[in-house]
């Protein structure tokens, strides 16, 4: 099985039999970690808008080095993982506030209310969740559900599906405190582990497609899974639990090691050994599961993929408590998790340093006002919605407590790092997105800036050697982008022309596709904001994972890696053309841009130089770059070749243009016409306004389809994109002004002299290219 959104953790940095709890397991992290602790950081400032307040001592899915959802759902996808981790944020902060309560169904009931009523809506096929919240937090709820139907509405359902069916049983199920055995727990502990709901959540986020009946089946078979997770769980949440409920006056504590020691009369190391055992037996027992499971002809590969991944909780769940401040009061590295409530000396608060070191900016921040999931808000509404320390302790806990909360002591605020644990913390990147708090106060001592103590000179960090900054955060949207589909066409083009004549060799083939693909990944980023598509190849655009800016940058970084790469061809030549392309390029994207954002609708003309600066510029480029390398006695000349690659520059374009408005395909990589929504010129477009070439139509039919057309452009110019029933129109009438039917003449025009060109260079007696010529046929 491939695992593209995730990459393995070095085992070096674990212990090699998972701490003796779950061997056999590889571990692996998300390549996109810091969507997870953005959501994460989302769920605490909308709990806080709600509530005023985080539960004392909350530690939530963030930890030093890991993220809880990076690595125990490491292949989720990336635009599925900042929701999930914002749920599994929310649930924790409920978790904790059931344990702090004398009657935790009291405080469950109103939550799962919520939950059924959001359910309610998605199934009856809802875009927006309107709840009307029987708890604060029901507007949590309702963001949450609005924000999965956005982006699977279907699949969504299976989430509520398996969401109701841990409410009810949640509800109805009788107190632990009446167990009698360890096997009775287990029952109980199934129930409280929410084991239903990662189900439901698993399927969701990698965007399995599981007929129901399997789900079910596969939530049978996934039992050694479950029951080897919960017992982890107890076995590090141990002692945090015991301490808890000593402090409440508590006898009874909801861990298997407490049902081990009192109904079982065993020691406490004891019961924590059976407990360990008993929890690597199970996941071993799950691993004989998987191998059983191939075999199987009654489960799709969906159902095959989602139990193959449940083996990755297991394993990132041990390496995540291991080193959580969540379970443990100071984590293996020495360190706390991080501060993100506790203010720091420079006065900034611990939120606001953890928002900066996932690159959260305040274009992709979200709250909650008026019962709304809300989108930009300004940095300083930000920082106020979140607070700089925790607010007051008021009415609003008490009430979702009904009165009954225990008062405990905030241990270092919320999650933090105490302020005399270390005075200076430095952020240092150890996997990809995932943020590790590096140092502490007794090394820190030994760098400091040189100031006078009591007559002596004492050195501060400020003047110590740093490490570099790492790029996995830089490069993120890059590895996004490449790892949806591609045709490779670019590539194929390489191909051909270096096989057919120019015969460089393999190096030098590979470091002139790499300043192809880098510039035409960098100008795909570009256009997708510009022209504000939501998809890109069936996925979502880059843009809409990591933010404008984020992608901006990127994109920028992807031209300076395009020019170290051109570097290495160490030809003058060579960098000439480089930079004569790129200047073509960006001059023919400010003409596109200028025309939709104008209403300026060019000439056939102006059309055509536009795309051979933009389109073709890359099909040139890499055409010049391989006639500047080789010396090969057979190469064409480079006229021709330019004026080849041009054409097939134009090809590309113009059946782009068309496949967009007419292609089933089209609609399901990019969306229905989505060149209407963008309001770009093509080419079908320019003739259907034929005034733009000084065509006479004044009082005629055709001259009322172009008022019209020019009426729906301005439209759309204001409310950013067509209705399907606009767009409906705009093509019934696209069609009657021929302009469908003009625009497949011109690119058989295009074919035949991209063939008459070939044939008299001897092109296509390569059958690569007579391939390539034949797949862009339409």
């Amino acid at each position: 099985m491939e695992y593209p959104n995730s990459v393995p953790v070095h085992p070096s940095t674990y212990p090699s039999d998972l701490d003796g709890v779950c061997s056999g397991i590889p571990v692996r992290v998300s390549r996109y970690a810091e969507l997870a602790d953005r959501g994460a950081l989302r769920a605490q400032m909308d709990w806080k808008h709600a509530f005023g307040s985080l539960p004392p001592g909350f530690v939530g899915v963030m930890s030093p080095q890991y993220n809880c959802i990076a690595v125990c759902w490491p292949e989720a996808l990336p635009d599925r993982l900042e929701i999930f981790a914002y749920f599994g944020e929310a649930m924790l902060i409920l978790d904790d506030l059931m344990d702090s309560a004398v009657d935790p169904m009291a405080v469950a009931a109103p939550f799962v209310a919520d939950f059924l009523q959001a359910r309610q809506m998605v199934m009856e096929g809802g875009s927006r969740i309107p709840v009307t919240p029987h708890s604060a937090a029901g507007r949590i709820i309702a963001n949450f559900a609005t924000d999965i139907v956005s982006i699977d509405a279907e699949k969504a359902k299976d989430v509520f599906r398996w969401l109701e069916n841990w409410a009810r049983l949640l509800l109805s199920q009788n107190s632990q405190k009446g167990v009698q055995n360890f096997d009775e727990y287990l029952d109980h502990r199934r129930v409280n582990i929410a084991y239903d709901v990662v189900i439901g959540l698993t399927v969701f986020v990698h965007g399995l497609s599981i007929p129901e009946d399997q789900q079910r089946t596969c939530y049978d078979l996934a039992r050694p899974f479950w029951l080897a997770a919960a017992l982890a769980n107890d076995y590090y949440s141990w002692e945090r639990e015991r301490d808890e409920a000593s402090a409440h006056g508590d006898i009874f504590v909801s861990n298997a090691i407490w049902v081990l020691t009192r109904q079982h009369g065993m020691t406490c190391e004891k019961a924590k050994s059976i407990c360990r055992d008993r929890a690597r037996e199970y996941s071993a027992e799950y691993l004989r599961v998987l191998e059983a499971v191939k075999t199987r002809d009654d489960l799709c590969n969906d159902a095959k993929v989602l139990l193959n991944l449940f083996q990755f909780s297991l394993s990132g769940n041990i390496v995540w408590s291991l080193q959580s401040g969540r379970y443990r009061h100071v984590a293996k590295n020495g360190f706390r998790d991080a501060p993100y409530e506790e203010t720091n000396p420079t006065g900034a608060s611990g939120v606001q340093q953890a928002l900066t070191a996932v690159n959260i900016t305040h274009d992709i921040t979200r709250g909650i006002e008026n019962g709304v999931s809300v989108v930009n808000h300004p940095k300083q509404e930000l920082t106020a919605a979140i607070g700089a320390d925790e607010a007051p302790k008021g009415d609003a806990h008490s009430a979702i407590l009904n009165g009954a909360r225990r008062d405990t002591e905030t241990v270092n605020g919320t999650c933090g790092i105490a302020k005399n644990d270390c005075d200076s913390a430095l952020i240092d990147k150890t996997h990809p997105g995932t943020a590790k708090m590096n140092g502490t106060h007794e090394a820190l001592k030994e760098n400091v800036t040189s100031l006078a103590v009591n007559g002596a000179h004492q050195k501060m960090a400020v003047v110590r050697k740093v490490p570099g900054l790492p790029r996995e955060v830089l490069e993120a949207p890059s590895r996004y982008l490449d790892s949806l589909p591609s045709k490779g066409i670019r590539d194929i083009v390489i191909d051909v022309l270096n096989d057919w004549s120019f015969k460089l060799p393999l190096e030098e083939v590979t470091t002139i596709k790499n300043i192809i693909n880098l510039l035409h990944g960098a100008s795909l980023m570009l256009d997708d904001i510009h022209d504000s598509s939501q998809l890109r190849r069936g996925s979502p655009a880059t843009h809409i994972i990591f933010g404008t800016m984020q992608t901006i940058n990127a994109s920028g970084y992807r031209f300076a890696d395009a020019l170290m790469e051109a570097r290495k061809l160490k030809s003058e030549r060579c960098m000439d053309v480089f930079c004569e392309e790129i200047r073509n390029l960006y001059m023919g994207q400010s003409c596109d841009i200028s025309w939709t954002s104008t209403l300026d609708c060019p000439t056939e003309e102006e059309y055509l130089s536009m795309v051979d600066a933009k389109t073709a510029g890359l099909f040139r480029m890499l055409a010049r770059l391989l006639d500047a390398k080789s010396d090969s006695p057979i190469k064409p000349d480079v006229g021709f070749l330019v004026h080849f690659t041009t054409l097939l520059g134009r090809l590309f374009q113009i059946r782009d243009d068309y496949m967009n408005l007419t292609s089933a395909e089209y609609t399901k990589q990019k969306g229905f016409c989505e060149d209407l929504d963008e309001g770009k010129y093509s080419l079908p477009l320019i003739h259907a306004l034929g005034g733009c070439n000084g065509e006479s139509i004044s009082g005629t039919e055709a001259g009322y389809s172009v008022r019209l057309l020019r009426n729906m452009l301005s439209k759309r110019h204001v409310a950013g994109k067509m209705t399907l029933q606009e767009k409906m129109l705009f093509l019934h009438h696209l069609k009657a002004r021929g302009s469908l039917e003009y625009t497949r003449r011109a690119m058989d025009a295009l074919q035949d002299e991209l063939k008459q060109l070939g044939e008299q260079m001897g092109m296509l007696e390569n059958p690569k290219l007579r391939v390539l010529m034949e797949t862009l046929k339409v």
